[in-house]
């Protein structure tokens, strides 16, 4: 079983949720977020936090796997994660569901950002 700092997955997951927040409702205008805010904060950022860590998970236990503990190398592999997994699937959005290439810009950018920073942190508290 590989080592991953469970600390840093919870700190660079909850990084990721406010460059998440701060992303689509300060940086782009707010003009992409649909949430209803009567829902309550735990209804709308709880999803959040679990999706972003379980991103942050994974990307932990890539560096692990990999011995990624540079941010040369840390930048190869979230450049690699990002477009092979992450542009493909908001490529894929846009051929088969209509996404435009606005959104799979948005999306994808959001995504690659949040690797480096979620990737950067992982190396700082590891």
């Amino acid at each position: 079983m590989l080592n991953v700092s469970l600390g840093a997955v919870v700190v660079a997951g909850l990084a990721n949720l406010i460059l998440r927040v701060v992303w689509y409702s300060r940086i782009l205008g707010g003009r992409w977020v649909k949430r209803d805010s009567r829902s309550g904060i735990s209804k709308i950022y709880l999803p959040d936090l679990i999706i972003e860590s379980f991103m942050v998970y994974a990307l932990a236990y890539l560096m692990a796997l990999t011995g990624s503990y540079s941010f040369l190398t840390l930048s190869e592999l979230a450049l690699l994660t990002g477009l092979g997994f992450f542009l493909a699937v908001f490529l894929d959005c846009a051929f088969t569901e209509g996404k435009t290439w606005q959104w799979v810009s948005i999306v994808f950018s959001h995504r690659l950002i949040s690797l480096f920073v979620a990737g950067g942190i992982i190396i700082a508290l590891t």
